[in-house]
């Protein structure tokens, strides 16, 4: 319309200088047609230039995106195919999205059309006003790769995207400008989880993970449970991604349906409230967070007064940090991140809590933290490492990080110091390393006290190509020390630690946990869902007070199957059959598992939030 405008000005400019009588309507009509028709050509122009890098970019990012059975394993750096633009400036930003009519994961299968269609008329793709405020960089600015790096990566990371990839296009082979197309490929977010007692108690979720392509979730959630009182109880739920373009994610939400702190031995009812911007680059400055929430005991299962513990309490949990020396270009050197961090879980009904079952897990915890990190990290690209094929982004690299502040607890206040090392290490062949060194203590009239020393080891072999399978192995271990305790309890054998043996027995105050697991991603699928068998084995040997021995041992022999359809929201689902061998603790037994939504990425930010070491 501006050029329709400026072509009628014109012509109107030119009767007045050279003197001639008015223009006729004919001629005025033939004008503005003559000017549309030279607005349209110059829109179809620029259409087609632009079009231009778009087709280029699209052809070259579905080649990097896409895969077939027999490919090997990639294994890259994330930054080096931004290298060789350096310095130059970004002229566009495009958007290309792919449709559920491809399958990036095997190129060489066909997709029935009919569903395709339905998937993609049913899903509401990802608006690019929404893709626009998850970006690093804009027009004009230089390029970055590891800025670059770190915001494909960030794109992955968000749950409403499967896959995306940053293509950099020159604008002309001597040109300073580039043209950047970023491809995504979206899951279906829309779903329906079925939990709870089945039959008797039924939870039902209905959710939409990306409604309206906004990067927005809307959950809820209902149960039925005759044993309730009310015997229906809901909950709801609201996220939304970088909220305002501004990184920081939002979170609100109520639930009737929350198991307390108190083993889970009374549902609560509570409102929460939570924004979380994390250091999503080693080139941005601040990172920080909030979370409060209000919570309440409820008698839903009417148990006796005796019985019933009535409390309630609040929670906040507040943090930020700034990020120094964002401004060397290369990331091979060290940064700087200051952050301070206040929380403070409160039980009102002070007088009994030591009535309870574990004073431990509900007395009022408050403290006033600060870290000191010093980092450097980067991201190799890979696939089935947690995944079924998918881009996953693992981090390597260094950081240690200095804790001091003060904490109460039990009504009394105490100094509290810690240092955490964590060292992480990645190859081309695929080889995965991470170690993890914590300790931390309370100081009280220059006495140390409760100290912890936490050393976690996990390495994980090169996804080994068998024609069409791959197989890749865990092996990790952990131990733990308490020293000096006071106030603390015992470290126990978590669920995670022997694949769900839970014994109130074994308590002790070292721990050591060795785990084996291989993994075998096969080309096969049921209705869409890939499938991975597995094998593996635990071993937890604790200093048991409570047994005959000076330690006890426990072992677990475990073997089932994973399946997960990448093209949508749902997470993992593990079948799993464990034997537990005879031990200190119990008689040897079988126990069948059923898990859900097991966490599938391997992204890891080097940085976080100032903690206390725990066990």
């Amino acid at each position: 319309m501006k050029s329709l405008r400026k072509c009628i000005l014109a012509l109107l400019s030119r009767n007045r200088n050279t003197l001639q009588p008015s223009v006729s309507i004919q001629q005025l009509i033939i004008f503005i047609l003559v000017c549309i028709g030279s607005e349209s050509s110059f829109a179809q122009s620029k259409d087609s230039v632009k079009a231009s890098p778009i087709a280029r970019a699209y052809q070259r990012g579905m080649k990097l995106i896409t895969t077939t059975p027999t490919d090997t394993i990639l294994n890259a750096k994330n930054s080096d195919p931004f290298l060789p633009y350096e310095g130059k400036v970004i002229r566009y930003i495009y958007f290309q999205q792919i449709g559920f009519e491809k399958s990036i994961y095997d190129s060489t299968r066909k997709i029935n059309s009919a569903i395709s269609e339905f998937a993609n008329d049913l899903h509401a793709a990802t608006r690019e006003s929404t893709l626009r405020k998850h970006l690093f960089f804009r027009e004009n600015m230089r390029v970055n790769p590891y800025l670059l790096a770190d915001n494909e990566r960030y794109l992955r990371d968000r749950d409403f995207l499967l896959d995306d990839r940053i293509l950099v296009t020159p604008v002309s082979a001597n040109s300073d400008s580039v043209d950047i197309t970023v491809i995504t490929r979206d899951v279906f977010s829309g779903g329906i989880n079925i939990e709870g007692d089945l039959p008797r108690a039924p939870q039902v979720s209905m959710y939409d993970n990306n409604f309206l392509g906004r990067g927005q979730r809307i959950q809820m959630a209902l149960l039925n449970d005759p044993n309730r009182n009310p015997a229906f109880g809901f909950a709801t739920f609201y996220r939304k991604s970088s909220v305002f373009g501004s990184l920081t994610d939002l979170e609100i939400g109520y639930t009737q349906m929350k198991s307390g702190i108190l083993y889970g031995a009374e549902n609560e009812y509570s409102y929460f409230f939570r924004l979380n911007r994390p250091l999503v680059s080693s080139y941005t400055r601040f990172a920080g967070g909030v979370d409060i929430s209000s919570n309440k005991s409820q008698n839903v299962f009417r148990k006796p007064d005796s019985v019933f513990t009535q409390y309630q309490y609040n929670q906040v949990d507040l943090w930020t940090g700034y990020n120094f020396g964002i401004y060397p270009k290369r990331v091979n050197v060290f940064r700087y991140f200051l952050a301070v961090r206040y929380f403070d879980g409160s039980v009102f009904d002070q007088h009994r809590e030591l009535e309870l079952p574990d004073a431990s897990r509900s007395v009022r915890v408050v403290a006033y933290l600060s870290e000191f990190t010093l980092y450097r990290q980067e991201f190799y690209k890979t696939r089935f490492v947690l995944g079924f094929g998918r881009t996953e982004d693992v981090p390597f690299g260094l950081s240690l990080s200095f804790t001091g502040g003060l904490a109460s607890q039990y009504g009394s206040e105490r100094a509290y110091t810690g240092v955490k090392l964590m060292y992480s290490w990645v190859n081309k062949v695929g080889s995965i390393f991470r170690l993890d060194l914590q300790t931390g203590a309370f100081i009280k009239k220059s006495i140390l006290q409760d100290g912890v020393f936490n050393a976690r080891m996990s390495y994980y072999t090169p996804a080994y190509r068998l024609r069409k399978y791959k197989v890749r192995t865990l092996v990790s271990g952990s131990y733990t020390t308490l020293f000096q305790r006071t106030l603390s309890g015992y470290t126990t054998i978590a669920r995670n630690d022997l694949e769900g043996f839970i014994t109130p027995l074994a308590q002790g105050t070292q721990k050591f946990q060795l785990k084996v697991e291989s993994t075998l991603y096969t080309p096969w699928s049921i209705l869409g869902f890939r499938l991975a068998p597995f094998l593996g084995t635990d071993v937890v040997t604790l200093d048991c007070k409570e047994c005959t021995t000076v330690s006890g041992t426990a072992f677990a022999l475990s073997s089932g199957i994973r399946m997960r359809n990448e093209n949508l929201i749902f997470g993992t689902i593990e079948f799993r059959l464990v034997y537990f061998p005879k031990s200190d603790w119990s008689s040897s037994f079988w126990q069948t598992q059923y898990n859900q939504n097991l966490r599938i990425k391997s992204s890891d930010l080097i940085v976080r939030p100032p903690s206390l070491v725990v066990y």
